[in-house]
């Protein structure tokens, strides 16, 4: 036994929502939760986007949100035709789509790009003569629908807006005849079929539990539709067209009994009185055994009910039925060409994929000696820039060590530089060391080369002497001497003297070998 499938069935109109959730079993139908509500004013019905939005809000509020739908069109959305097709036996189901299509195409005013063309068979094998005296040839009665494309896409925005997965999209007048499948073999005619929705009536023509003819007028008991006309002369008024219709129609029969699906005493008032315009017998087709409706359901939404809740049962019925989600295809005529080249892929996929695989292996062994190398190669970077960084520290040192200046042999030298001392003496001398230590980058790596020594001494000396000529006497032997780069320190005044002297010799003894360059003196004077 198969497990009961939970989906709900939506019937959406311009002016009401009527959803019913079920466990649908084969052949019975539980409802466990029912919406109907008012569509707002506010919103376009066109919009699928925003219809699918507020279609889930909805459904959500009755614990059916994410659910799987079965969407019930309405006849007025649907082009029906019935078709006699040339059936030889053993022809393929679809070959006979494709016929279907092509007749279709010839009849239909509207593009059939994107529209969803699906039918069902009435009967089969039938031998039906084209002239007097040729052979009958087997033909197939069909009964051929087609969705336009604009109203298939208005109902898979509404369903993706929604957040659920359309199962199906069937024919409410398909619904009404499988709930009057039962009624219509206990009749030894076809059965004229009444459903009463929110915002229309359905009218269908039933044999044998097959669907032979459909109609609906857009007017139900709906407040504020034409007050004037009574809603159950109205029905009647279109049951008698609706049976003109038929009977003009090919391949019609006469009409056993009008049926009038529902409960209540506006179901048994509706189908009395069609019985008396159509001048034969009626009857009220209540809900059977295999469908459970709660109780609560208000009789006008039961009487709409019977057409959403009969697609379920049509569903679960050994006949197919029409459902425009997923339409029966016509035969390929590109279908062996199609194989042929998908062979010749998956051929080239087998090969190529082979090669890949035992390619990837090896790709993959070589990428992990690859990153083994990388990483040796890493730490080799970090041991080689530690070893460098050692010797760039090193060889700083070592220079340093070198950047020594001889301090007695310059003060000795200063010392044989001053005059008589009754004529001048000094009274504070002072050195610093300003060696300096460069590294001159070549290029950008690094190399042992490039550290470079600047020695450097600076001296301050301060003294005092009997007459001014005696201090500029001496600042001119420091100039000439070459050592040092003298500049005087502060004003000159009579009775004492400054300078500042600065060398890059590391012992006056130097200067012959490489004399230092003078550098101008301040306040104008000699260097």
């Amino acid at each position: 036994m198969s497990a009961a499938r939970e989906v709900v069935v939506v019937g959406l109109d311009p002016e009401r929502l009527l959803a019913a959730g079920a466990s649908v079993e084969p052949g019975a139908v539980k409802v466990r939760a029912w919406v109907s509500s008012p569509v707002p004013r506010d919103m376009d019905i066109r919009d699928g986007a925003a219809v699918g939005a507020w279609l889930g809000e909805e459904l959500k509020k009755a614990g059916l949100a994410r659910s799987r739908l079965v969407f019930a069109a309405s006849r007025s959305e649907v082009v029906i035709k019935r078709l006699r097709l040339p059936a030889p036996a053993g022809i393929a189901e679809r070959e006979l789509a494709g016929m279907v299509r092509l007749q279709m195409a010839r009849q239909m005013t509207v593009p059939l790009e994107e529209t969803a063309i699906d039918y069902v068979r009435i009967d089969a094998g039938e031998a039906h003569p084209a002239k007097p005296g040729e052979k009958a040839t087997p033909t197939a009665s069909v009964l051929a629908a087609a969705l336009p494309g604009d109203r298939l896409k208005w109902y898979q925005d509404v369903a993706r807006a929604a957040g659920c997965r359309i199962e199906r999209i069937g024919l409410r007048s398909a619904g009404l005849a499988a709930m009057l499948a039962d009624v219509s073999h206990r009749h030894n005619g076809p059965v004229l079929g009444i459903g009463v929705g929110w915002n229309s009536v359905e009218f269908v023509v039933v044999e044998s539990g097959s669907l032979l003819f459909a109609r609906s007028a857009d007017f139900g008991p709906a407040p504020g539709r034409d007050p004037e006309t009574p809603l159950v002369q109205r029905i009647a008024v279109e049951a008698k067209r609706t049976w003109m219709s038929y009977r003009v129609s090919d391949q019609s029969t006469v009409v056993d009994a009008v049926v009038v699906v529902g409960s209540g005493p506006l179901a048994r008032e509706i189908a009395e009185r069609c019985g008396e315009s159509l001048e034969m017998a009626c009857q009220v087709a209540e809900p059977g055994r295999s469908v459970e409706l709660p109780s609560a359901i208000p009789e006008l939404e039961r009487l709409a009910a019977a057409a959403l809740v009969g697609l379920l049962l049509e569903a679960e019925s050994p006949r197919a039925g029409l459902d425009f989600a997923h339409p029966r295809k016509g035969a390929d005529p590109h279908a062996a060409r199609r194989r042929a080249v998908l062979a010749a892929a998956l051929g080239v996929i087998v090969v190529g994929g082979a090669s890949w695989v035992l390619g990837s292996a090896s790709l993959n062994s070589l990428d992990a000696e690859l990153k083994t190398v990388q990483r040796r190669g890493e730490q080799v970077r970090k041991d080689y820039n530690a070893v460098m960084l050692d010797d760039a520290r090193l060889r700083h040192i070592e220079h340093w060590t070198r950047a020594n200046v001889d301090w007695i042999a310059h003060v000795q030298w200063l010392s044989d530089q001053m005059p008589d001392p009754r004529q001048a003496h000094v009274d504070q001398l002072s050195g610093k060391l300003e060696s300096t230590i460069q590294f001159v980058p070549s290029g950008t790596r690094y190399h042992t080369e490039g550290w470079k020594l600047l020695p450097g001494a600076s001296f301050t000396m301060t003294g005092r002497v009997k007459r001014r000529e005696v201090a500029n006497d001496l600042r001119a032997r420091l100039v000439a001497s070459q050592v040092y780069t003298v500049e005087s320190k502060g004003p000159d005044v009579p009775d004492s003297f400054g300078l500042d002297l600065s060398t890059a010799l590391r012992s006056p003894q130097e200067s012959s070998r490489a004399p230092a360059v003078g550098a101008p003196e301040k306040q104008g004077e000699g260097s």
